[in-house]
């Protein structure tokens, strides 16, 4: 789909932090984050929803959330993320590509859910990507 913004970060038509990426999925920080390190996982195939999704993609996917999940962790030395996947509009789904949210949680710090904002200095979205990128789980 040539308008979706996720197809342009595929096509690397549109810049972005990535921090993983296999055969089957990329992640990459969310520009617009709940908390830092707040990390994007979609699939290379475009869809809708979650159930637009062939299963033998969703098991790709879901592997690859798994992953990322243990790079967020360790890379940004939180005490556990919150997985959040949205399917329609209504749902609060903005971009109508598949995609999951890990993002990172710490002990007693509350995470404002709406509205989304840019929380990152000049610079740091990338070192903040090189940090998760570097993890060896």
């Amino acid at each position: 789909m040539t308008n979706c913004i996720f197809c342009k970060i595929l096509k690397n038509e549109l810049p972005s932090a990535r921090v993983y990426e296999d055969e089957h999925a990329i992640a990459f920080l969310d520009i617009f984050p709940f908390t830092k390190g707040h990390v994007l996982v979609i699939p290379r195939m475009h869809v809708a929803t979650l159930v637009d999704l062939p299963q033998d993609a969703l098991c790709g996917l879901i592997r690859a959330v798994q992953n990322v999940s243990r790079l967020v962790m360790a890379g940004m030395k939180c005490d556990g993320f919150n997985l959040a996947q949205n399917n329609g509009a209504c749902s609060g789904q903005t971009v109508h590509h598949v995609h999951f949210h890990i993002v990172p949680r710490y002990d007693g710090v509350p995470v404002e859910w709406m509205p989304h904002k840019n929380l990152y200095a000049p610079g740091e979205m990338e070192e903040i990507a090189a940090r998760i990128r570097g993890v060896r789980c």
